[in-house]
């Protein structure tokens, strides 16, 4: 697997800084596309990434900043490439797709200026969200996170019975020691 913090590093320099040209470029023709739908496509291509083990194991004898600067870099070019040869392609079919369908059904002329902008962001993100569950079905992320899930409530259901014994006894425990305190009948049950 590839570390995170070249993941980390990269989608600062693309997604905060704004840096990168290819994600927020503008397709001819389509100036009013969503970023919706690129920054799923984006969170996917790094979690495609994260999966990948990047440094061979022959190559494990490398120092910290050397792994670092190799993920870096694959990180970057997969990321870059991602976006412009598969992303954008993708985009620009399913958006020339639905413009030319609502134009041959004549809709063009029903549908106001602003619902053209929502259908294309309906479309591009649910074509993202579909590769996007594709990609967490393919690197099995849907498991793991349920495996975290698991393993984080195990987690605290053993804090709190940890601390919850220290700190208050079982009911069961205290009408033991009582009864054999007392001779037999606890003080709860006892009428007065």
């Amino acid at each position: 697997m590839t570390s995170i913090l070249p993941i980390l590093f990269i989608s600062f320099v693309h997604l905060v800084t704004h840096t990168s040209i290819i994600i927020h470029q503008r397709m001819d023709g389509f100036v009013n596309v969503p970023k919706l739908a690129s920054y799923i496509t984006y969170a996917t291509i790094m979690d495609v990434i994260y999966d990948i083990q990047v440094i061979p194991k022959h190559w494990s004898h490398l120092p910290g900043w050397g792994k670092f600067v190799i993920e870096t870099l694959f990180t970057l070019l997969v990321a870059e490439f991602g976006i412009v040869l598969v992303w954008s392609t993708l985009e620009a079919v399913c958006i020339t797709f639905l413009l030319d369908t609502i134009e041959m059904s004549g809709l063009n002329i029903i549908i106001y200026p602003g619902w053209r902008r929502f259908i294309i962001a309906i479309a591009t993100v649910s074509l993202s969200l579909s590769i996007s569950l594709a990609v967490s079905t393919a690197t099995n992320r849907s498991l793991k996170v349920i495996l975290l899930y698991r393993r984080i409530v195990d987690y605290v259901q053993f804090l709190v019975d940890k601390y919850l014994k220290k700190q208050c006894p079982s009911v069961r425990s205290i009408l033991k020691q009582e009864m054999q305190t007392r001779g037999g009948v606890p003080s709860i049950l006892r009428t007065r």
